[in-house]
């Protein structure tokens, strides 16, 4: 991103120490890089050092906020402008014992962040557009009705509700639709259909092809946090997608014409789609007019991005 900072801007945010937790995942490892870049004081808090080889100019720490006594130690920490909560336990499936697993670990990790309301002046939660109702209307807004229909999303759900109750208008609930980039560990269908078309293999859509995605690069999602901290900002919900829904059949084309390495094919599975019909019609207005955020990465350039940057890995 090429944001341009005055001197005055960059002075004040370098007084403005902000905790990012899950600083090693996908949204927790850009939001780090791109507020040191604007200026700010980044402490990234990573589980542990293991697994982390990069040298960062930020300042890390290290602490498994699962363990006994890490409210404590991030009572030390206080302090804060601001707290941007990545930090999360993403289950395989998001039906079952693992999903109800996961959901209990995350909401023992958000209860430790929610509690340092005292010191800190900004809070950002990362939530998830999975918490509507399905299925969606034509225009699904912050005010569209929200569902448990799994323990992921009960526990997303009520952590929303925390954040809100304990930072009032101080807190940012980001329901981010189908966050990606070139860091992505998770096997997601756009980072299969990537490395599928990369290695000539075919690319399988199920169904009819039609069900709808919003995918949202990690560089705007940060973005979005960014914009957040600005000190005129006010919180509450925001939706944050990629503002531009895709069937997994027209994905499946696309892919194949940025990415021609291996001159794959699209072809159907011919098995059922479990989410046949989907659409994936977020409205992001409030972010634009309350947040002054929009989407700037389209998903042409992040699909090239992410081929580049798997051929630099390549031997």
């Amino acid at each position: 991103m090429a944001a341009t900072i005055s001197m005055t801007q960059s002075r004040d945010r370098k007084k403005r120490r902000v905790l990012v937790t899950g600083a090693g995942g996908l949204i927790g490892g850009e939001t780090c890089r791109l507020l040191f870049d604007a200026g700010y004081d980044v402490l990234a808090l990573y589980r542990s050092p293991s697994g982390v080889h990069e040298t960062f100019p930020w300042t890390r720490c290290y602490l498994d906020l699962e363990e006994e006594g890490a409210r404590e130690k991030l009572e030390k920490l206080l302090p804060l402008y601001g707290i941007v909560h990545c930090a999360a336990v993403i289950p395989s499936v998001f039906q079952g014992e693992e999903a109800e697993k996961a959901s209990a670990r995350n909401k023992n990790i958000d209860l430790v962040m929610t509690s340092l309301r005292a010191g800190t002046r900004k809070f950002i939660y990362c939530s998830s557009s999975s918490v509507y109702r399905v299925p969606y209307a034509e225009k699904v807004d912050e005010s569209f009705f929200v569902e448990a229909r799994g323990a992921y999303q009960k526990e997303k759900i009520t952590m929303e509700r925390e954040c809100l109750r304990n930072f009032l208008e101080n807190a940012f609930v980001f329901r981010i639709c189908a966050p990606y980039g070139s860091r992505q560990k998770n096997r997601t269908v756009l980072k299969m259909f990537i490395e599928n078309a990369m290695e000539g293999r075919s690319l399988l859509y199920h169904g009819s092809g039609g069900r709808q995605q919003d995918f949202t690069h990690v560089r705007d999602v940060a973005m979005a946090v960014l914009c957040s901290l600005e000190p005129e900002t006010r919180g509450g919900i925001f939706n944050v997608a990629g503002g531009a829904p895709i069937t997994m059949k027209n994905l499946a084309e696309l892919v194949v014409r940025l990415v021609p390495d291996g001159g794959s094919k699209v072809f159907s599975s011919r098995q059922p789609d479990p989410q046949e019909g989907w659409t994936a019609p977020f409205c992001i207005d409030k972010a634009r007019l309350e947040l002054g955020w929009t989407p700037r990465v389209s998903l042409e350039e992040g699909i090239r991005d992410w081929a580049d940057e798997i051929r630099k890995g390549m031997p």
